[in-house]
């Protein structure tokens, strides 16, 4: 799901130029939204995703409520096993909303000065809106072990553990997003060895599953 209220890139990342329908679309129906009125709302991609694009245009901002956005998270929670959202910068209300409806809020930076100032000033904020640390994951992107600031300095900096951190693997990556196409799982390297790491740490085992069922709901930022 793309929570950008508008010309969000989780549908361009994979394939979907213009989606029929949006995320806020969704929600200005909430008054009857079903299973059936899901279904027909959401893109089905062929690796088995349901996807939730953000508005296409450049406009206007959608108009809709706290309280429609709610019931609508409230709604695909119920439905899905698991959903992710992409958000915005920033911690307006509504991006407030979701970051507390969710289980983890994946708070994604790289290991440069400005970076990791606003992700400070981030996590000041999040830790003040009463976001626990057990729910706060810190992701370094496009770390390289040579990088000026060590992740020693950087969890110094922040008081907080880092989660994961992502190679940079920017020639594949622009590869895959220009032919709207993710990075296939079996490629051998180091960022996909990390991102299996990572998918693995938001989906249990099915023995874990079966012992301890429970929904997630998580965010990057």
């Amino acid at each position: 799901m793309d929570q950008h209220r508008q010309l969000g890139h989780v549908g361009l990342y994979l394939g979907l130029d213009r989606p029929d329908y949006d995320f806020y679309e969704l929600v200005r129906h909430v008054g009857r939204l079903d299973r059936t009125l899901l279904e027909s709302f959401a893109t089905h991609h062929a690796s088995g995703l349901d996807i939730l694009s953000s508005p296409g245009v450049l406009g206007g901002l959608p108009s809709v409520s706290l309280d429609a956005v709610e019931r609508t998270l409230d709604f695909l929670a119920e439905v899905y096993e698991y959903v992710v959202v992409d958000l915005p910068h920033g911690l307006d209300d509504f991006n407030l909303l979701t970051i507390d409806r969710c289980d983890e809020l994946y708070v994604i930076a790289t290991a440069d000065v400005p970076a990791l100032r606003d992700l400070s000033v981030y996590i000041d904020r999040l830790v003040q809106c009463s976001v626990t640390p057990a729910k706060l994951k810190l992701v370094i992107n496009r770390f390289c072990p040579q990088d000026a600031v060590s992740l020693e300095q950087i969890q110094t900096a922040i008081r907080q553990p880092i989660s994961i951190t992502v190679p940079n693997h920017s020639a594949a990556l622009m590869s895959a997003m220009n032919a709207g196409a993710p990075i296939a799982p079996d490629q051998k390297s180091e960022f996909t060895r990390q991102m299996k790491k990572w998918a693995g740490g938001l989906v249990p085992t099915a023995e874990v599953v079966q012992k301890q069922p429970k929904r997630k709901f998580s965010l990057w930022g």
